[in-house]
């Protein structure tokens, strides 16, 4: 039995969720150079983002839209931060 871990499907999500994330990542620094001095709120904003899908992609259920479970990390993260 392959542990699931090393499984071939497995790597193959998380390699393209990293691929997304970079991408995602690039996006949202153009808007953070479009947004100036605020950028920096920003840039810690994706930075916590993407911490969090990095510690918790063992929950991802690759059978699911990935879509949809980034952003609604994304809104839980960005709403703390607007709480601060």
């Amino acid at each position: 039995m392959t542990d699931e871990v090393t499984s071939p499907l497995r790597r193959r999500v998380i390699e393209d969720m990293t691929l997304e994330a970079d991408r995602r990542d690039r996006e949202a620094a153009k808007l953070v150079d479009e947004f100036g001095p605020a950028g920096g709120v920003i840039t810690d904003a994706v930075q916590d983002v993407l911490l969090t899908v990095h510690m918790v992609r063992h929950a991802y259920d690759p059978s699911r839209p990935f879509g949809p479970w980034l952003l609604a990390i994304a809104n839980r993260r960005i709403r703390r931060h607007r709480h601060r």
